[in-house]
């Protein structure tokens, strides 16, 4: 059971998921309430120091003789299912958190939307951390502590275009 084979590096990079979600839902949701900025703004900390904490984990994997892997096909199909397991485990915070961010209107919702929802899939990648058995870095790396930060990434340009396309800003 990949639980109990945990390393102190895998375990730190687990609490360093839960540091990006909780930052990314306490940002996402924080800067959509008026006067709650240094709410916003400790999320926004705990999110950074979760994701350079988790990169930081990842590259003691690296450097402590881990496989580093390559990208290949063998490789591909594990890293598709926790990057897709991330997110769908992600479904119903991120669902909530939009909910929240759209009838709410914050100054910059793409933003807002983007880090919200990016930091639900740190929940989903903590879930999928602890129960992967995969131990290469490049593994860990892309669909595990990259799968916030990619998904955040495709909300914001997912809301960047449906608002140029309604013709707003933000």
């Amino acid at each position: 059971a990949p639980l109990v084979d945990m390393t102190p590096l895998r375990l730190a990079i687990a609490v360093c998921l839960l540091g990006i979600f909780s930052g990314g839902l306490a940002y996402g949701l924080a800067s959509s309430v008026p006067g709650r900025q240094s709410v916003q703004r400790a999320g926004m900390g705990l999110l950074s120091a979760g994701l350079g904490l988790g990169l930081l984990s990842v590259l003691g994997m690296a450097l402590t003789g881990k496989a580093t892997g390559s990208v290949s096909l063998a490789w591909l199909p594990p890293t598709l299912a926790c990057l897709s397991s991330a997110s769908f485990f992600a479904l119903v915070p991120a669902a909530a958190v939009a909910a929240f961010v759209l009838r709410a209107a914050p100054f910059r919702p793409s933003l807002s939307l983007a880090i919200g929802i990016g930091g639900t899939v740190g929940l989903g990648a903590a879930l999928v951390h602890v129960n992967c058995s995969g131990k290469d870095a490049l593994h860990v790396l892309v669909s595990h502590v990259g799968a916030p930060l990619l998904v955040g990434l495709l909300m914001w340009l997912g809301a960047r275009v449906s608002m140029l396309v309604a013709g707003r800003t933000g």
